[in-house]
């Protein structure tokens, strides 16, 4: 549908409602890969619609996330934010409007719930509305800076352990513990 809506969106008469309301319905599914079809055609299909079904769209998506955040459903949050931020990409010109109510959303999520992949869909998101909304973005640049230095903190890839007696640290590295000695930086 993502082609269809990119190839024919402005050339003919699509039902556009039709459209945005299959795209909701699939975002809700439990399966990853219509979620991620569904991100893909709504990034279409914002480019080519016009401002008020642009507003609804994106209200809707906002909506998504806030009942994420309330029911504390990371997945869904994942993929709202997702959606977010292919919206911006596609639109970003329209979107800037709408950073005020997603920027400090997405700086309580990413503080809220202690999930890695949901910390990198909000730094991806930050990344892009900084690149595609850069005027609107200004007034959150510090407070971004500051959520996103806290969440980078951490890598999940390495072991925090205090390391054993000889100064030597172990590092997972693709499943396997790899130990890497303190003193010369030899594996």
């Amino acid at each position: 549908m993502g082609a269809l809506v990119a190839r024919f969106g402005r050339s003919f008469a699509l039902n556009f409602d039709d459209i945005d309301r299959a795209v909701f319905a699939q975002l809700a599914k439990d399966r990853q890969a219509l979620r991620k079809r569904a991100i893909y055609t709504l990034g279409h299909l914002v480019d080519v619609v016009e401002n008020e079904h642009f507003d609804r769209v994106v209200d809707r998506v906002l909506k998504g996330c806030e009942e994420a955040v309330v029911k504390g459903s990371a997945s869904n949050l994942r993929t709202y934010i997702s959606a977010a931020t292919a919206v911006c990409k596609a639109s970003p010109s329209r979107f800037a409007h709408f950073l005020p109510r997603f920027v400090p959303l997405l700086m309580k999520a990413i503080e809220q719930v202690n999930d890695d992949e949901l910390k990198e869909a909000c730094l991806h998101a930050f990344e892009t509305f900084l690149q595609r909304c850069i005027k609107a973005a200004q007034a959150f640049v510090p407070e971004i800076v500051r959520v996103c230095g806290e969440a980078i903190k951490y890598d999940p890839n390495y072991n925090y352990d205090d390391g054993d007696e000889n100064g030597a640290e172990q590092m997972d590295v693709n499943g396997s513990d790899v130990e890497v000695s303190a003193v010369s930086g030899v594996i």
